[in-house]
This record gives C-alpha cells, sequence and structure tokens, in this order.
C-alpha cells in the first residue's frame, strides 16, 4: 500500500507540475501538455480505484479506514495516505503515544519540556501531553482509536 500512496503523490505532483507549466509552453506544444495531463488524470483515478480495493479487500484495513472517514475532513486520501504511513494506528496505547509524541512531536516535545522545567513529575507531564493529544484530534467518541502522532 505504501508504494500505491507514494506513486499516487506523484502522479499529483506531476499533474500540478504540467498544469502550472502549461501556461507557459508554446501553442504548438500545449496540445501535447493537455493530452499528458489527461493520462495522468486518468492514471491517479485508476490508482485511487487501486487503493480503494486493496483497503476493502482487508477487514482490518476497512474497519481502520471506516473510523478515519467519520471524521470531519477524513476523506479516501487522507485514510489511505494515514494507514500507509502510520499502520500502528490502533495499536498503540495512549501513553505509548504520548512518550512517542513528547520525542518527536516539536509541539507536544515543548510542552512536555515546559511542563517538566516547572516542575511537573514526568508522569504528570505525560498525563498532560496524553490529554493534548486528544484534545487536538478529531477523533473524540470514536471506539478503539488512538491517535498516533508522526514522528
Amino acid at each position: 500500500m505504501q508504494a500505491m500512496v507514494d506513486r499516487r503523490r506523484q502522479l499529483v505532483e506531476m499533474i500540478t507540475a504540467e498544469k502550472n507549466g502549461r501556461r507557459t509552453v508554446i501553442v504548438r506544444i500545449r496540445p501535447q501538455v493537455e493530452e499528458h495531463i489527461d493520462w495522468l488524470e486518468k492514471s491517479l483515478a485508476d490508482l485511487d480505484q487501486d487503493l480503494d480495493s486493496f483497503i476493502r479487500s482487508s477487514p482490518m484495513w476497512r474497519t481502520k479506514e471506516r473510523v478515519m472517514r467519520s471524521m470531519p475532513g477524513g476523506g479516501p486520501v487522507l485514510s489511505a495516505t494515514l494507514l500507509a504511513n502510520l499502520p500502528e494506528l490502533g495499536e498503540l496505547s495512549r501513553g505509548q503515544i504520548a512518550l512517542v509524541a513528547s520525542r518527536y512531536n516539536p509541539v507536544i516535545k515543548d510542552f512536555h519540556q515546559r511542563l517538566c522545567s516547572k516542575g511537573k513529575p514526568k508522569k504528570v507531564a505525560l498525563t498532560a501531553c496524553m490529554r493534548k493529544l486528544v484534545g487536538h484530534s478529531k477523533f473524540h467518541g470514536k471506539p478503539r482509536l488512538r491517535v498516533a502522532a508522526k514522528p
């Protein structure tokens, strides 16, 4: 799935580049550029169908995708990207996620260091990080879902 998501990103970048560049090409070449854009867009649509089929072929991926799509802004692209890049979603405990976030997520790391520098015990600071992560997520009320920050 990672390869498909990577390829999707490449196609989107190529479409954007071609669309931005078509304004500067000579008139004689414009039809070729338009034809290439059409081909890239069809390739992207085909790849999106392949990604959807891949996700739907697995009960585990289907369940995770359904939860991700239920959040505001959660669509097929976001869910496929998160599933490919963060397969551990739903597998880590809140404490594990907060620990990783307090080390690698700049916002949570600063928050954790600020609490520790004010004399808060490390466990209290880590608990505050967990609450901050949950508060900033759009996953409130979703059963069996744990939010992971990208390291």
